[in-house]
């Protein structure tokens, strides 16, 4: 099968979707934070923009260090096409609550949702990588993967360069939390078509 066949599958093309979304959401909201944290946040908080920056960056970013270790071991221990609809479905309550506080601006509201995102994308890293053995033959895995990696790292770009470029529109905080939610519930869809996988049991 070729790699475009294999996107188009639903097996394979619902994971990759929730995926892509779902790390294009994080970087979005990340960067339009970091934007709005230099422009405005910073003064209002009475805090210097440089040490605010310091400080949303390590809230999205420390997760990774505190909780890889225990997604994966949720992600052997259970189904994982169930792990996937649940953390898209904490992501659509998160996007829900960044959404509102976008718009109010309400600043440690900010921070702490883009923390819990970061908790977030930590459980669903190694489930998204795990899963793919229950999704496709052996022959597959090599594209898969590639895809998965590919996918990523174009979804963190654009996610970046969209979240800076539509917060600083006028009534940008407006539009970007409408971005969120569409994302975020695309996102929620396409973890429900991917199909169900059983735990695979160590000999």
């Amino acid at each position: 099968m070729t790699s475009l066949k294999l996107l188009f599958s639903r097996r394979f093309g619902s994971m990759f979707t929730c995926m892509a979304l779902g790390a294009f959401n994080d970087n979005f909201y990340k960067n339009a934070l970091i934007i709005i944290t230099t422009y405005s946040l910073a003064a209002h908080m009475g805090i210097e923009a440089a040490t605010l920056l310091s400080v949303a960056s390590a809230a999205f970013i420390l997760p990774f260090f505190l909780f890889s270790g225990l997604a994966g071991e949720f992600a052997d221990h259970f189904p994982k096409h169930r792990m996937v609809r649940a953390l898209k479905a904490t992501e659509c309550a998160l996007i829900v609550l960044a959404s509102l506080a976008l718009i109010s601006q309400h600043s440690w509201s900010l921070l702490l949702i883009l923390f819990l995102l970061g908790v977030q994308a930590a459980f669903f890293g190694p489930t998204k990588y795990a899963i793919l053995p229950e999704l496709l033959e052996k022959e597959e895995l090599l594209h898969g993967n590639a895809m998965i990696e590919g996918g990523t790292f174009l979804s963190i770009l654009l996610g970046t360069l969209v979240g800076g470029l539509l917060i600083l529109q006028p009534h940008g905080t407006h539009i970007v939390a409408a971005a969120l939610l569409i994302a975020a519930a695309l996102g929620m869809w396409a973890a429900w078509r991917v199909p169900e996988t059983r735990v695979m049991k160590r000999e």
